[in-house]
Formats: C-alpha cells, structure tokens, sequence
C-alpha cells in the first residue's frame, strides 16, 4: 500500500506524488514536495505512515497559511482515510488517495543532516548613551520675551517680505539619536478560500451525466443518465422517453460507464448522429459534442466528479 497526491489547481495542476513512508511539503530545503511558492511556509505540512498503526497521517507544521482537510483546518495530527481533498494555503489542492501494490516512482525522503540555519542574535535594546565623564550642568534661561514689532516699512506694504523665522524647541543633551524602525512586513494574509463544501461533494463524487434535448418543436428537457445503459425511444416505459415522430421505439442506448459515454444506434428508422455523422456500433461520446435523434438534437452534459 501507498498514498498518492494528486495535484488540482494552480501551476501543478495534473502532478502527482507516490508517497511511501514521508512527504513533508514547504519551500524549504528539508522538504522532499518542494514547492516554491511565498504562500507556504518553509516547513509546511507532511503526510506519514504510522507503521505502529499501519496508516497515513497528516500534520500541519503550525503554517502561517494553514492547512485544509476536506474543507477543516488541521490541528496536529489526523488521520487519512481512503480519500480526501488536501489544501495547502488555500491555493494548492491536491486529491489524497490510498493505492494498492507497490508505487512506481515514489518521492525520495526527506534530506537528512542538514546544516543548522545560523541564529540571528536580537536587536539590541536601545538606550541613552552615557557619558564617560558627567557633563557639566549647563543653565538655561528663557530667552527674554520681546516688545510687539512695529509696523513693516511702508515698501513692505504688501506682505513681500519673509516672516521672521520661528526659534526651534530645545533639544535634550546626552540623548541618542534614536534607530528608525522599520514597520514588521504583515503575515500573507490568507485568500479566500477555493472550495466550499457543495464544491468538495462534487469533487469527490464520480461526474455525473446529462441528456439535453430540444424535440421539433423546440421544447427542452434534461433527463440524468445513470451508470451503464440507458435506452432512448418513444417508449414511455424507457430509460430516456422522447416523444417525437422521427424517433422509432427502441432507437438508441446511451452507455456510462467508468466516467466515460458510449452511443449505440438500434437500428432505427431515421437513424442517429454524433457531429452529423450517422453511427451504428459503439461511439464514444465527448461531453458537449453535438447529436442527433432522428430529427431531435441532442447534447450531453458532464456535470461535477473530479476532473480528468
């Protein structure tokens, strides 16, 4: 048994991960999923294998951004089950899944022995300086207030000339000129997160199938396709009921089956088309690609499940 990690979203979108015994995800250099990205923290997260318990853990390394598990931030140490949705940062979502046999190119372990990083010594606290020699005592007195300013001269009438400077405030002695501090840069603040619970259901459910048709007349109707076959006629007793003249009795079936859509004619008066082109055996059927009933066009919609 092993795990595999699946990514979904951002540049690592459709990689994935075998994972034996240890991953531990972060942009720094002890990680074995390095990914380099400012939202992470150096040591983000890892995902383990308990052997005493004989299953897979993940652990949030207490990350500035968080990690999500199905939606649910983690807190210490939880355990995987079979399948779930991992979102690191809110911004790397990977699908986890438990796998059988042996993995086939999994993650090397984490790198060992890795030189400490330097300490960083803290500031120093900031204080007067002191004077080798006590300083002598210096007086000062207020300067003596003066007499109101006669009036300006009269080629001063209209306000050209310079106001008189203002005395600056008195400055204290033996103090030291103080550091400029540079404001603290904020934490990442953590986006809005990418999936809700609606969106994680459909995520983790297989993807689902719709037929959507317009008859003759113009009149739209959507019918679920359920897994395996599904019989399309005039029939009222069949899977998909489409009353309409062009289309025979038993016209055609519509195969699901492992996410993947399959048409198959039965022999039909008017025939059926998948992009205009007329078909008997087996066709497999992209979503979103045009056919045709008898006289009634038709398309099939894929609707949630995880992507390919």
């Amino acid at each position: 048994m092993y795990a595999r990690l699946k990514s979904k979203t951002a540049a690592l979108a459709g990689k994935s991960y075998e994972i034996v015994s240890e991953a531990i995800i972060g942009h720094g250099p002890e990680c074995n999923l390095l990914i380099k990205s400012g939202v992470l923290s150096a040591k983000h997260a890892r995902i383990f294998f308990d052997e005493k318990k004989g299953a897979y853990y993940l652990e949030d390394f207490k990350s500035h951004n968080g990690t999500l598990l199905d939606g649910k931030p983690v807190q210490g140490k939880v355990k995987l089950e079979k399948k779930h949705v991992i979102m690191f940062a809110n911004t790397f979502a990977f699908i986890f899944s438990l796998e059988s046999g042996q993995a086939n190119d999994p993650l090397p372990p984490p790198p060992k022995d890795l030189p400490p990083e330097p300490e960083i010594p803290p500031p120093p606290r900031r204080r007067p300086v002191e004077s080798p020699e006590p300083a002598p005592v210096v007086s000062r007195q207020a300067p003596e207030r003066q007499e109101a300013q006669p009036p300006a001269a009269p080629d001063d009438a209209f306000g050209l000339g310079e106001p008189p400077a203002r005395p600056r405030p008195a400055e204290a002695e033996n103090v030291a000129e103080e550091p400029r501090v540079r404001a603290p840069l904020p934490r990442d603040a953590a986006p809005t997160m990418l999936i809700d619970e609606a969106q994680l259901a459909d995520l983790l459910s297989p993807p689902r199938f719709v037929l959507e048709f317009k008859n003759v007349r113009g009149e739209k109707s959507t019918v679920n396709l359920k897994e395996g076959e599904n019989t399309v006629g005039r029939l009222s007793t069949g899977d998909v009921a489409v009353d309409d003249a062009s289309i025979s009795r038993n016209h055609a079936i519509i195969t699901v089956r492992a996410g993947k859509v399959a048409l198959r004619d039965l022999g039909s008066k008017n025939g059926t088309y998948v992009a205009d082109k007329k078909i008997s055996g087996d066709t497999e059927v992209a979503p979103d690609t045009p056919i045709r009933f008898g006289l009634v066009k038709a398309t099939i919609l894929k609707k949630g499940g995880s992507p390919a």
